[in-house]
């Protein structure tokens, strides 16, 4: 069913630009009704080319239940936009942040980070684990971890706390008896930095042991007799 409607300043508003109306088109009641303009509303009309030039113009305006849609779905995409920014702007600060910790571990690392051995110690088959580790380490006793003959210290410092955090891990092995250095090890690591979210926080040390800094270092000055 079609809608045939009068074009009049006084009561309607034209959809469309145009220069004027005089005589009017029709539009369909399922057009009119999606624009929210139910079946009495303006329709599309053709200009006048006999109007005089000095006749008012019709200014174009969008039915407001259209322009409200338009503007919903806008705030929404601009919504959408300054979310996904902001996103990525976070993501980009906190990954450039881990990737220069992690160049600072590196530069502490090439200073003195590694195992130094200075005197390699024979001891019995028996006191090692079939992994090849010193089975008489107790890491619960401190300074007496290898028991009465040898001084273990551990000594933990930070150059950054919290989160992120650069840690400095020094372990010394000393004989009692002449009070002399066996060996050590010093590792520098990186924890945390990692942008928000339920996952666990990465990490990264150097240099990197896959039995721990102490069976490092243990593992360099106990050595298996023949």
């Amino acid at each position: 069913m079609a809608v045939r409607q009068g074009c009049s300043r006084a009561r309607h508003r034209p959809i469309f630009p145009r220069e004027g109306c005089s005589c009017c088109r029709v539009m369909s009641a399922e057009t009119a009704s999606w624009f929210g303009l139910g079946s009495r509303g303006p329709v599309p009309c053709a200009p006048d080319s006999n109007m005089p030039e000095n006749t008012p113009r019709l200014r174009s305006v969008v039915p407001y239940p259209m322009k409200k849609r338009m503007m919903g779905w806008g705030l929404v995409k601009s919504t959408i936009s300054v979310v996904l920014l902001v996103v990525i702007a976070l993501v980009v600060f906190f990954e450039g942040r881990k990737a220069y910790l992690d160049y600072q571990v590196r530069e502490l690392c090439a200073k003195d980070g590694g195992v130094r051995v200075y005197e390699v110690i024979k001891i019995p088959n028996e006191n090692f684990t079939k992994w090849g580790q010193v089975n008489f380490y107790r890491p619960t006793l401190g300074e007496n971890a290898l028991g009465s003959e040898y001084r273990f210290t551990w000594d933990l410092s930070f150059y950054k706390k919290g989160n992120p955090e650069i840690s400095r891990l020094h372990i010394q092995v000393v004989r009692r008896a002449d009070n002399k250095l066996l060996g050590e090890v010093v590792r520098y690591g990186r924890g945390g930095g990692d942008f928000p979210s339920p996952a666990h926080g990465s990490s990264f040390g150097c240099p990197d042991f896959d039995s721990g800094a102490e069976n490092a270092v243990l593992g360099s000055i106990f050595s298996k007799s023949k």
